[in-house]
């Protein structure tokens, strides 16, 4: 319905009934996170545009965080942070409990790179603020941040044992599927994919088997690398092909992050110099992976591969990784 709520929010903003036009706007940043690039920047002008003349302190935090949440999405990291931090400071100010835990939420994004340690204090306090305002489901929300941090940071073992008490939720097929208890789920994958790929691949078809409307591409591009570590290659490279052509058709490289299931199914299926090329590839364009669920995997692959003395350009490596991939359909 994302063309009708535009059509709704610009209708409001033209008859001046601004509040209105900002819920609108606003109260879709989340569902936003869904998308593969090209709305989200949409999104991004229309922000720009309200951003001209709102000076409420609470309408500029709202603004401010769904740019965040934008710029995630659009893989834009700079956008990211400045836009976090100018939300952090503006729900301080505000004082609303659950919109400062958010808050929280998105400046430890990128801390999480920057300043682990900052990063897990950021949560600490954002799960303090849920608890407090009795509110589980945004606890909940900022926990599978910190399972999250702990994957890509390489704590593997903590993120594996935070996200139990969630996934265990899946294990009830009467209960519907929450957003916590699926992202602690795809986390524990990540986790689990060299260890243990039997478990990795048990849960990627847990949740394969729940009704799917929409997912992440990350996701997917988590569930092929699920499939090449059990060294099911037919289905790791549907995946592979679903994600590439979801990004090409929002205009966006799938590279550097499709290369890292393809380097998951040359490691198992006997193929050590295709894998070692194209790692090398990755580290040779220093262009860096854009989402939790590929650098997760790819940190774990840091400690498994010796990269290739000569790097080919990444488009290079990525073409030839995606026809040996198809040889598998």
């Amino acid at each position: 319905h994302y063309a009708d709520l535009t059509a709704a929010e610009l209708y409001f903003d033209s008859i001046g009934r601004r509040e209105d036009a900002l819920q609108v706007l606003c109260g879709t940043g989340l569902a936003i996170q869904l998308d593969d690039g090209a709305r989200a920047n949409a999104k991004l002008q229309r922000i720009e545009h309200y951003l001209q003349d709102t000076t409420d302190a609470l309408q500029l935090s709202k603004l401010r965080g769904t740019a965040a949440l934008c710029a995630q999405v659009t893989r834009n990291p700079e956008r990211l942070a400045l836009e976090a931090e100018k939300n952090l400071v503006l729900c301080r100010e505000v004082g609303e409990g659950t919109r400062l835990a958010g808050a929280l939420i998105l400046t430890s994004l990128t801390n999480n790179f920057l300043d682990p340690e900052l990063a897990r204090r950021q949560l600490a306090e954002a799960i303090r603020i849920a608890e407090d305002e009795g509110h589980p489901p945004t606890r909940d929300l900022v926990l599978t941040y910190q399972i999250w941090s702990d994957a890509v940071t390489g704590k593997l073992e903590s993120a594996v044992a935070l996200a139990a008490p969630l996934t265990c939720r899946l294990l009830d097929a009467d209960r519907p599927m929450d957003v916590p208890s699926y992202n602690a789920a795809c986390a524990s994958i990540a986790c689990l994919i060299f260890e243990q790929p039997e478990e990795a691949l048990l849960w990627t078809n847990r949740l394969l088997e729940r009704p799917q409307t929409h997912s992440l591409w990350g996701a997917t591009l988590l569930f092929a690398s699920a499939f090449a570590s059990a060294n099911e290659g037919e289905s790791a490279a549907r995946f592979m092909l679903d994600v590439e052509s979801r990004l090409r058709r929002a205009g966006r490289s799938p590279w550097p992050d499709l290369l890292v299931p393809a380097i998951v199914l040359a490691c198992r299926a006997g193929e050590p110099e295709k894998a070692a090329a194209w790692y090398a590839a990755i580290r040779g364009s220093r262009k860096p992976q854009q989402t939790f669920h590929s650098i997760a995997v790819y940190r774990q692959l840091r400690g498994l591969l010796s990269p290739a003395e000569k790097a080919m350009p990444l488009e290079d490596a990525g073409s030839a990784a995606l026809d040996w991939c198809r040889s598998f359909l």
